[in-house]
Order: C-alpha cells, then sequence, then structure tokens
C-alpha cells in the first residue's frame, strides 16, 4: 500500500502587523501491515534526522527561541530543495568555494513556494517591494558548506527508510488581502480554515487525479482557531466524496472519505505538530513569517532610527502602530492595508 501524508500549520494567525503564513507539506511512504502508519513515519523520520548538525523537525517555536534563527532557517532550507532543485534552475548549495550568500533575494524564495503567486502580487506592501536582502540570514560559513553533504545524507536516510519529501506550498496573506477576506468569511477562523485546506489540496491535486494507484493518503491539521466540528467546511471541499465522521472532540477530530482504490483519512489534532507532517509546515511557515517581518522592521526603522523592532502581537503591534502614526500618513500607506483587523 502506497501512503502518502501531508501536514499543514500556520505561523501569524494572532497578530496584528505582518502576514499570516500557512504551509502544507507532502511525504510518500512504503508502510505495510500496521494500524498507526502516522506513527511510524514519525519514527522513520526521526531517525533519519537524528544526527549532529542536521535538520531538525519538530514544532517550530522549540526551533526558533530568543531571536536565533540558524537552525530553523536550516530546515526551511532542507525543505526548500527537496521542493524546487528538481523544477528550478536556482543556485543551490552545492560546490561551494567560499562563503556568499546563496540567494539575492529574499522574497524570490518565499514565491517559489507560493500555491497564488498572480493573487499574493496584487497585496504586496511598500516595505516588500522596497526591502531586500539575501538568504540565509544567518549565512553562517560552517552549515552553509555542509548544507549541501547533509541534505544528501538526511535524504539518502530517508530513501534508506521507504520515505520521501515531495515538497511544500505556502499561502502568506498579507494585511489588506487578510482584511477583505475575514469580511468575506465574517471570522477569521473561517479564513485559516479555507486557506489552509486550499494549501493541501494543492500539493495533493496529482495524487487525488491518479485514480489507478492504491493508496491511503492521511491528512493531518493543528486545530484551526479551536474549532472542534469540520464537517461542513469538508464538504465543502469534497463534494462528491461521501464524509464519514469518526471522532468530534476537543483533543481530535477524524473524518475519512473514500477514493477510487483507497481513501483519505483527515484529522485535526490539537498540538498537531507532534506530527511530522505539520511539525516541517510549522517551520515553513514560521521562517516565512520571521523573514517577512525582518524586511517590515528594516522599512520602518530606515525611516525612524531608533524605533524598536515589533513581531506584530497585539501589545506591541499597538505601540509600533502609534510610533509610526505621523509617517505613516506622510509615506500614504492607510490602515488597512498596514493593520489587521483581528
Amino acid at each position: 500500500m502506497k501512503y502518502y501524508f501531508i501536514g499543514t500549520d500556520e505561523a501569524g494567525y494572532g497578530p496584528n502587523l505582518g502576514p499570516l503564513s500557512v504551509s502544507s507539506s507532502l511525504w510518500e511512504a512504503d508502510i505495510s501491515g500496521t494500524k498507526d502508519p502516522l506513527n511510524i513515519l514519525n519514527l522513520r523520520v526521526l531517525k533519519s534526522t537524528d544526527f549532529q548538525e542536521g535538520f531538525r523537525i519538530c514544532d517550530s517555536k522549540r526551533l526558533f527561541h530568543s531571536g536565533h534563527l540558524t537552525q530553523l532557517e536550516r530546515t526551511f532550507f532542507f525543505a526548500f530543495e527537496n521542493s524546487v532543485n528538481c523544477k528550478f534552475d536556482l543556485p543551490l548549495f552545492r560546490q561551494i568555494e567560499s562563503f556568499k550568500p546563496l540567494y539575492s533575494s529574499w522574497l524570490s524564495v518565499i514565491n517559489q513556494l507560493s500555491i497564488s503567486p498572480d493573487t499574493e502580487k496584487n497585496f504586496v506592501p511598500p516595505w516588500e517591494k522596497e526591502i531586500s536582502f539575501p538568504l540565509p540570514l544567518t549565512g553562517h560559513k560552517d552549515w552553509v558548506e555542509s548544507f549541501s553533504d547533509d541534505l544528501h545524507l538526511t535524504n539518502s536516510r530517508l530513501e534508506r527508510e521507504g520515505v520521501r519529501l515531495l515538497g511544500v506550498a505556502s499561502r502568506r496573506v498579507q494585511p489588506q488581502e487578510f482584511n477583505l477576506l475575514v469580511n468575506h468569511y465574517g471570522l477569521k477562523s473561517e479564513l485559516l480554515a479555507e486557506i489552509t485546506l486550499e494549501t493541501a489540496l494543492f500539493l495533493l491535486r496529482p495524487i487525488l487525479e491518479d485514480r489507478f494507484e492504491k493508496k491511503e493518503i492521511i491528512l493531518c491539521c493543528d486545530k484551526l482557531g479551536g474549532r472542534n466540528f469540520y464537517g461542513e467546511l469538508l464538504k465543502r471541499f469534497f463534494p462528491e466524496s461521501e464524509l464519514h465522521i469518526e471522532i468530534e472532540s476537543r483533543p481530535m477530530s477524524l473524518y475519512r472519505l473514500p477514493l477510487n482504490h483507497g481513501r483519505i483519512s483527515i484529522l485535526f489534532q490539537a498540538k498537531g505538530e507532534s506530527n511530522i507532517p505539520t511539525a516541517l509546515s510549522s517551520i515553513v511557515s514560521k521562517y516565512q513569517r520571521e523573514i517577512s517581518m525582518e524586511a517590515f522592521n528594516r522599512y520602518w526603522q530606515k525611516r525612524l532610527p531608533g524605533l524598536a523592532p515589533t513581531a506584530g502581537y497585539p501589545v506591541d503591534a499597538k505601540r509600533f502602530l502609534s510610533e509610526t502614526k505621523e509617517l505613516r500618513k506622510i509615506e500614504g500607506i492607510e490602515d488597512n492595508c498596514f493593520w489587521r483587523i483581528k
């Protein structure tokens, strides 16, 4: 039986400033004779990535602490390379003779993973049009020069375990679009649910369209906005499939849908980052959010020297809103393009 696992997670759901970032990661594994394939995948990936200076795949909050971005960035680029190195002619981490930035523009990296680049271009804020910097941001010579070897080693170990990372995909929602969508859906939890499933289905679509391969798909998500009931949402995304409700509770909500030659199980779980696909999505979303806020802060600090940077969360966001009020008037930046309403 061929198993596919897809995990989703977000970063930036709570702040008033900066984008909401939602990501999905898609994995494939050869597994047979088990009632708990997701746990098998978790164990195999942890076994393959558990070595010194490797790529740690866990809740992004454990990787990004006290402002240290290095481990988060390394694991992000592990996901990035596995997503694009067969599709694009990029300056990859290969044959590095001397220390240098690997990518000339942070935004070009982020855009490579977007599921809706044309939509996102309609809402690009001024700071992303002006501020450019190379990646990796924490480009210490040691980890840059070891990256290619670590990438090859990790993928080889995963392959021996019968596991492959097929790719990641993301969607960033800037404040102006965020406000429009919240007004459309009524609740920001509905916005999050819609964007999350859109991102997951972007990766799943080729697999779902293959009507001949015998397969099991497991879609695992963190709880979306704290809700426990997802039946109506899933019916909108899978209108032609018969939805089976297995569990709807505070710790977990589980649904199953029949497929040609298989089925899809959809799991919404509190602390979903305990599962590898969701954890990697958490890392990709968090890194994109942090890099986006780096550009945001550089833009405003360039114009207001001495302005303290912000992560965009409610209390400090109000301080930042107040301190930039006059400058935003001069720049002609409306509150609706700057401040998220919820």
